[in-house]
């Protein structure tokens, strides 16, 4: 039996602090705990199954900066209720505790803030480009194929459907997300909490595999 286990494309909804959560607790009952962690990959070692917990909060600091007075009052209010960092990935901070420590009671409008402040400037920029550039290679490849040009193959065809579907992808993560922090933003001013994206992140993981598997055959075609 393997001693190591992935999570595989976190980062297509690493805004979803509630599924990070679950996902993470769900695999410490399964005795896996984290040992590195990526945008694409978050590579786990097997352990003892536990009830722990874990919490996520993004900061609203610059990623070099580790010693932030945002994040020492942060560590310090985890220390005391009964809480230690597990890890941190950028600006995103997770703890862990016992399934008894004290609940970390922070206000749900400053975390969806600080997640907002946060793809602002990594998310959003990152999904648009990649979203530009593939529409742009499809367009390029479209152009050849459907105008007959001398210089378009079998291959070209595919270049252009395969930037099509990526490009779908990423318009489709960075729509789920403009719609994610809509929706919860009024739920949070009304008293809810936040919202679990599981389904949609299901979703989006069956579209990249999907993605991925078409992009090798094409390579050996």
């Amino acid at each position: 039996m393997s001693d190591t286990k992935y999570l595989i494309f976190p980062y297509i909804t690493i805004y979803d602090y509630k599924s990070i959560e679950d996902n993470l607790t769900t695999m410490a009952a399964q005795g896996w705990r984290t040992e590195s962690i990526g945008p694409f990959l978050w590579k786990f070692k097997r352990s003892e199954p536990s009830n722990k917990k874990f919490f996520a909060f993004y900061s609203n600091s610059k990623y070099e900066s580790a010693s932030t007075e945002e994040q020492k009052l942060l560590e310090e209010l985890c220390v005391k209720g009964g809480w230690e960092k597990e890890f941190q990935w950028k600006n995103m901070h997770v703890f862990i505790a016992d399934h008894d420590a004290m609940p970390l009671e922070i206000d749900e409008a400053i975390k969806l803030e600080n997640i907002y402040k946060n793809m602002k400037k990594t998310f959003i920029p990152n999904g648009t480009i990649v979203l530009i550039l593939m529409l742009l290679i499809a367009f390029i490849n479209g152009k050849k194929y459907f105008g007959n040009s001398p210089y378009s193959d079998e291959k070209t065809i595919w270049a252009f459907l395969l930037n099509i579907y990526g490009a779908f992808l990423v318009g489709a993560s960075l729509l789920g997300y403009l719609f994610w922090i809509k929706f919860l933003k009024k739920k949070i001013s009304e008293g809810g909490t936040c919202v679990s994206t599981k389904w949609f992140r299901k979703i989006l993981i069956l579209l990249l595999v999907g993605f991925v598997a078409t992009s090798i055959g094409i390579l050996l075609y």
